[in-house]
């Protein structure tokens, strides 16, 4: 992997991407992280390159900005592009890793490029989704901050209620065959973040605009810091 790790880094650096470890990131646009790692899958622990985009007013974590850390959720053949010029059969695990490879080149740093704005970020996880699922994916939280930036605010809306929803429903579930002490635990484990979706809610709702800003700049503020290492230019695009 030594080898193929140092020629994936080289492509990357060469369109913008900082090197953290295995993980490459660029903050692009008005605030679009984008994070490409080349991994071994879990499972057949073949190569493979991952992709992640997150907004930068989201509420991301620190260790998401380190190689160990980051969430890449998506292959690169989940991109939305034309078909390769130069096909391979995955005939071998190194033949399947030059196959991403090509798509990434010839494909994925012009898709990459294109994804902006937070509309464009929020359009591209949509994609993404349809691509490996065949769906949008409601209970994804890091599509919140995208509709909020771009005042899509029924789509955030949706994504917000949807994940309370699942939680509701995952209490209920597990209320069935938890013993009281483990549903307690399994409550508390969860119920700041729960708080939070539903205190978000409210404000959306409201259409408390400036609540919605204000929550959205300190997600930026405090990303930034944990992003210095990968800024691509000195401008400061926020909305």
């Amino acid at each position: 992997m030594f080898k193929e790790a140092l020629e994936f880094a080289r492509i990357c650096k060469a369109h913008g991407y900082y090197r953290k470890g295995n993980a490459m990131f660029r903050v692009h646009g008005d605030g679009v992280l984008q994070i490409i790692k080349l991994e071994r899958d879990r499972l057949s622990r073949r190569l493979t390159i991952s992709l992640g985009l997150q907004s930068m007013y989201s509420e991301l974590l620190p260790q998401w900005f380190t190689s160990l850390g980051c969430i890449p959720r998506y292959c690169i053949l989940d991109v939305p592009c034309k078909e390769s010029s130069n096909p391979i059969n995955y005939g071998s695990e190194l033949q399947r890793y030059e196959r991403e490879l090509s798509v990434l080149q010839e494909n994925g740093f012009e898709w990459l490029d294109s994804i902006v704005t937070q509309a464009g970020l929020a359009e591209a996880l949509g994609q993404l989704d349809t691509s490996r699922c065949g769906k949008i994916l409601w209970n994804d939280a890091m599509k919140i901050a995208p509709y909020l930036c771009s005042e899509q605010y029924e789509l955030a809306r949706k994504v917000i209620s949807t994940i309370i929803e699942l939680y509701d429903a995952a209490i209920e579930s597990h209320r069935e065959w938890m013993k009281k002490e483990e549903l307690e635990a399994y409550v508390k484990r969860y119920q700041d973040d729960h708080e939070k979706f539903i205190e978000l809610l409210e404000i959306v709702c409201k259409h408390d605009f400036v609540k919605i800003q204000e929550y959205l700049e300190n997600n930026y503020t405090l990303n930034s810091s944990y992003a210095k290492f990968c800024r691509t230019n000195v401008n400061d695009f926020r909305v």
